[in-house]
């Protein structure tokens, strides 16, 4: 084990308006489109227990990372077993020229592939399949990790907010609706650069408070009981503050709440 830094994934080519995804079947009420939109209420189902979908990224783009979630509405991965991830120059999958596969974690609902080197390619493929008479995705990132010059400083906070919808009558009974918890984190960055603060910068204008990004907190798992366990996908809560502490040194602090 070792202590690596924070992950963060933001660019996503899954989501880029310039890829294209094709299933190799569809269900028209949950179309692949559905993984355009950062709502993971919105699924792609296939029409038989096994499916694939090729995405063409357009142009040939530099990948290290595939990350997967389940739909927040059960927190059920609609697969079973393994996802297969390929690659390849051209549409062609008879013998592509990678291959792997990703094990999400199913107790914590998140799965992370991360390749042993990046992978440059054109064309990418993920198959999953079921023991029901669809395959189903909710959320997937293909993309890459960015890494701060700096690692989270401690005292980092994380909590699940049960946003269950909670009525009492006059007799003080409770009617409750059970929905779901969501995750929030808070961090703080100590003593960047210049030149790591506009790194930093880069992503932070990248999403502000409009898209979506990851967190994978503790990839090397040093600290926490798996990397999965607070990981999420995230929109910030609030703007980014940036502190000038020292001559050529910034803290920034951010805070975050999971998107569903």
């Amino acid at each position: 084990m070792s202590c690596e830094k924070i992950k963060l994934y933001y660019f996503n080519y899954v989501t880029d308006d310039l890829s294209t995804l094709t299933p190799s079947s569809e269900d028209t009420n949950f179309p692949v489109s559905n993984l355009k939109t950062p709502l993971r209420t919105k699924v792609f189902r296939s029409t038989s227990s096994s499916c694939n979908i090729v995405i063409d990224t357009a142009t040939t783009e530099q990948i290290s990372d595939l990350l997967v979630l389940p739909s927040s509405i059960d927190n059920q991965f609609g697969f079973t077993g393994d996802l297969t991830i390929e690659a390849n120059a051209t549409n062609s999958w008879s013998s592509p020229a990678f291959s792997t596969t990703l094990t999400p974690n199913r107790e914590n609902n998140f799965g992370i592939a991360t390749f042993d080197t990046a992978q440059s390619y054109r064309f990418w493929r993920v198959s999953a399949s079921s023991g029901a008479s669809y395959a189903e995705l909710a959320d997937v990132f293909l993309g890459k990790a960015f890494t701060p010059g700096k690692n989270v400083d401690f005292n980092w906070t994380y909590s699940e907010k049960d946003i269950s919808k909670i009525t009492s009558n006059r007799y003080g009974q409770k009617y409750i609706d059970k929905i779901t918890t969501l995750k929030e984190e808070s961090l703080s960055i100590k003593f960047l650069t210049k030149d790591e603060l506009e790194d930093f910068y880069s992503f932070a204008n990248f999403v502000g408070k409009n898209k979506p990004f990851y967190i994978v907190l503790d990839n090397g798992e040093s600290f926490s009981p798996n990397r999965e366990f607070f990981a999420g996908k995230f929109y910030l809560r609030s703007d980014i503050t940036y502190t000038n502490v020292a001559y050529n040194y910034y803290n920034l602090n951010m805070r975050v709440e999971e998107c569903t």
